[in-house]
């Protein structure tokens, strides 16, 4: 069950945590997951005020490397005027193997610094 964010609609709001899911499947390139693609998943849980959350699930065999998730870090611009940004996880879950099936899991805290007025 979704829940208003004033950006659009939270995916899922469990408790009080906002989470936004993205899933990449076998044969997708990596723009499913991506940062580029997930901006407007990045900007709903940063203007949420409260835990938020954003689940990525990649069932291809060519996984993320960790720099791919650290780009979540370069969020997008929500624009002029004075936002408050609440920080979120990222949670990216992927597989290591087919065949023994292994998962592995890559986590980020996403903290937005103030920037400095120039």
């Amino acid at each position: 069950m979704g829940a208003s964010s004033g950006w659009g609609r939270i995916d899922f709001l469990i408790g009080d945590v906002a989470a936004e899911f993205a899933v990449r499947r076998p044969g997708d390139r990596k723009g499913p997951l991506s940062a580029k693609v997930n901006s407007t998943e990045m900007i709903k849980l940063l203007m949420y005020d409260g835990p938020a959350l954003l689940v990525l699930f990649d069932f291809s065999l060519h996984p993320f490397e960790e720099e791919d998730i650290e780009r979540f870090r370069d969020y997008p611009s929500l624009g002029k005027g004075n936002f408050k940004r609440s920080p979120f996880n990222v949670s990216y879950f992927y597989l290591e193997s087919a065949r023994p099936v292994r998962c592995g899991c890559i986590s980020k805290n996403i903290r937005i610094a103030k920037r400095a007025r120039g």
